[in-house]
């Protein structure tokens, strides 16, 4: 936790959570950043409840450089709790929009099977409730999971968990790679120790049976054959079709609230770029937010991400491009 943040939240009585406990995302919000929303300091300061659904540069459209550009402060459309919109000015973006509302398809070519859209109500993509409020849609069926990251990971964990009180329920678990080429972290090695706990007690239940691996198996088509979703695709050469019940899709790609690229629109060469004709977003570079060592590359070992926040939105801090945030 950032020093400054106690600070503010134990001036008004606050108790700090159990330091070596692994909070959820749910639970990091309850016991420290609405508490911290909440503070007389930051309170006309944090939103909460709010969601950014657009950002672009006041009076200039995606196709419209113009002089002034990178001068014209940000216009960010937000959804408010109440169902309303606004609209508000910032002078600097930090894009932390994540992965939770993008979700890949099923299907093997980045667009969804033939068929996905037509069983959508019994697909679900991330981590569905499956030992909570969707545990009755899950019991005694067969599930395939689809992806091979930690969503898919605690998709499965949570299947397992729930096969040992749910008699009947069985879990498929499909990959797009070999499984010798499936990466589960880096168990005990991993620098977060339970990220590597999650990883090697998932590759534990695949190497035990526990759980079925199609690995790998690329999904072409979903149709229904009698009560049962019939999954069609490929292993390698061979065409495979399994049954289940109900599918998760849990394969999460990078998310923003950014345009898309223009690749009409060659964008000035300078460190990093990939070479003659690389293109980018028509707004030029204008939601950096990594630390400069880090730009253009994977996120250091052992990272944490709040603490990594915590630094860049400090008062008086400079992002990478010289805003304040």
């Amino acid at each position: 936790m950032d020093a400054a943040a106690r600070d503010l939240l134990e001036a008004e009585g606050w108790a700090a959570p159990d330091a070596e406990a692994y909070p959820t995302g749910a639970e990091l919000v309850a016991r420290y950043l609405g508490p911290l929303a909440a503070t007389a300091a930051l309170r006309d300061r944090i939103r909460t409840d709010a969601r950014v659904v657009g950002v672009a540069r006041r009076d200039h459209g995606r196709l419209h450089d113009g002089q002034g550009r990178d001068a014209a402060p940000f216009v960010l459309h937000i959804a408010t709790g109440d169902g309303g919109m606004e609209a508000i000015e910032a002078t600097a973006v930090a894009d932390c929009a994540g992965t939770w509302r993008a979700p890949n398809p099923a299907g093997a070519h980045g667009i969804p099977a033939l068929g996905e859209a037509a069983h959508a109500e019994r697909i679900a993509y991330g981590i569905p409730d499956v030992l909570g409020a969707a545990r009755t849609a899950y019991a005694g069926t067969t599930t395939l999971v689809v992806g091979a990251g930690h969503s898919a990971m605690n998709a499965v964990l949570d299947l397992v968990d729930l096969a040992k009180t749910a008699p009947g329920s069985r879990v498929l678990w499909a990959f797009r790679r070999p499984l010798g080429a499936v990466s589960f972290g880096g168990g005990e090695r991993d620098a977060l120790a339970e990220r590597g706990s999650l990883g090697a007690r998932a590759q534990a239940l695949v190497e035990s049976g526990a759980v079925t691996a199609l690995a790998p198996f690329l999904i072409d088509r979903i149709t229904t054959e009698g009560t049962a979703l019939a999954i069609s695709g490929r292993q390698g050469e061979r065409a495979t079709t399994v049954q289940a019940d109900r599918i998760i899709v849990a394969a999460l790609p990078a998310g923003s609230v950014l345009p898309p690229r223009d690749p009409a629109r060659p964008r000035p060469r300078g460190r990093g770029d990939a070479g003659p004709g690389a293109v980018d977003r028509p707004q030029p570079a204008f939601l950096r937010h990594r630390p400069p060592a880090w730009r253009g590359g994977a996120a250091p070992p052992g990272s944490r991400l709040l603490d990594r926040r915590h630094e860049e939105l400090r008062p008086g801090a400079h992002l990478p491009d010289g805003n304040r945030p």
